[in-house]
């Protein structure tokens, strides 16, 4: 992917006169020349001793010595993978500037793995014309929340308001997706037991109100059944198969999830991304400036896309089934990545994916988001997302 891309690219002999690697022993770079000469080396963060930082390749590894370091533009954490410009002294790399590959475009992916279904499901390349003016022909709508605690007796009236003033249209267009955590204090022997009774109460109102809609139910990090690691299964059975039977139009997806609306590829994730990673990573990234970022949120978008993965954190922090790990993978880069986090409402797009992030909806005062999947491919784009209060 990183020679792919056209500030790497260069003919077979200059490609492989400047390359740069660690040796086996981790004492040099191979091809570096004279002792402190300016390099630029692919690897993994790692941090095998206390206060020390290393990078790793299939070649050995080398320490990094990072106290003149810039991380520009991504929240870079232990295990990511990283390009470092440093000068090599004494067996030692002293990085100027550490700094995530750059994302692939998605048209760049699709052309080199043509007829490739990364995604999944009956999708076939020669249908995306026909699926696009699809998209295009239908008014669809995906009605967006998180933090969905109906343990609270406000939340399940404002879903009723919510259900009531989307069902007057054409249901038909529309579909709600609910992320969780489902309950506010989803710790103790009972949550399970609640949980399941405020399902009961839920599918009460869907029931009396008709929706006919597609409910997409995406499971949080604390929800019950199931231990702290991605991917995570759907909502056990035992807690939903009361709802399945009241209201058939219910999907309780894994987390992540991935849904298609006609061509557009759009993955769900419900994870406390922008805390983990600001905790975790090695050094504060820097605005252009040269001060502390302050816009995380694009930080954040920019760590997922460019590490292609929606889990770029150590596994001691968020454990993963490796049997599964092909799940959190993001490449090529989907149309849409849906992300449930603590953080306000927001919306951006990068390398032509659009991120929404709902925020919490009883703590952002029934905040959430609609999206049109349909605007997207105009020249109406940017009416694409709406912010919403119930």
């Amino acid at each position: 992917r990183l020679l792919r891309n056209g500030t790497f690219c260069t003919s077979a002999d200059v490609r492989q006169r400047h390359r740069r690697s660690i040796q086996d022993d981790g004492h040099e770079i191979a091809d570096s020349g004279n002792d402190g000469c300016l390099v630029t080396v692919l690897g993994m963060l790692a941090v095998l001793q206390e206060d020390k930082c290393y990078l790793e390749d299939p070649d050995g590894i080398v320490e990094i010595v990072l106290q003149d370091a810039v991380f520009a533009d991504a929240l870079l954490t232990e295990t990511s993978i990283v390009l470092v410009e440093g000068h090599y002294r004494n067996g030692k790399l002293f990085a100027k500037q550490i700094v995530s590959p750059p994302a692939e475009p998605r048209k760049t992916t699709v052309n080199v793995f043509t007829g490739t279904n990364f995604f999944g499901g009956d999708f076939k390349e020669d249908n995306r014309a026909t699926l696009i003016a699809e998209e295009k022909s239908k008014d669809g709508l995906l009605v967006i929340l998180s933090d969905v605690w109906l343990d609270k007796p406000e939340v399940l009236l404002k879903l009723r308001q919510l259900f009531k003033g989307f069902g007057q249209g054409n249901s038909s267009s529309v579909a709600y997706i609910l992320m969780g955590n489902f309950l506010s204090n989803p710790y103790g022997k009972d949550a399970s037991r609640t949980l399941e009774q405020c399902l009961s109460e839920l599918s009460a109102i869907i029931s009396e109100l008709k929706v006919q809609s597609q409910i997409i139910f995406v499971p949080g990090p604390l929800d019950p059944g199931s231990p702290s690691i991605l991917p995570r299964p759907q909502l056990p059975k035992l807690l939903t198969s009361r709802f399945a039977s009241r209201v058939p139009n219910a999907v309780f997806t894994t987390n992540p999830a991935r849904i298609r609306f006609g061509a557009q590829e759009i993955v769900i994730f419900r994870e406390d991304l922008t805390s983990k990673l600001r905790r975790n990573c090695l050094l504060p990234p820097m605005d252009e400036d040269g001060s502390d970022a302050q816009s995380i949120k694009r930080h954040v978008i920019k760590t997922l896309i460019d590490q292609s993965t929606l889990a770029p954190l150590p596994l001691h922090v968020r454990p993963v089934a490796w049997s599964y790990a092909q799940a959190l993978q993001l490449y090529p880069i989907p149309d849409v990545l849906i992300t449930g986090d603590k953080t306000d409402s927001s919306s951006m797009n990068y390398e032509d994916c659009a991120w929404l992030s709902p925020g919490p909806f009883f703590v952002s005062e029934f905040s959430f988001l609609c999206y049109y999947p349909g605007r997207a491919r105009t020249d109406a784009a940017e009416d694409a997302v709406e912010y919403c209060k119930v």
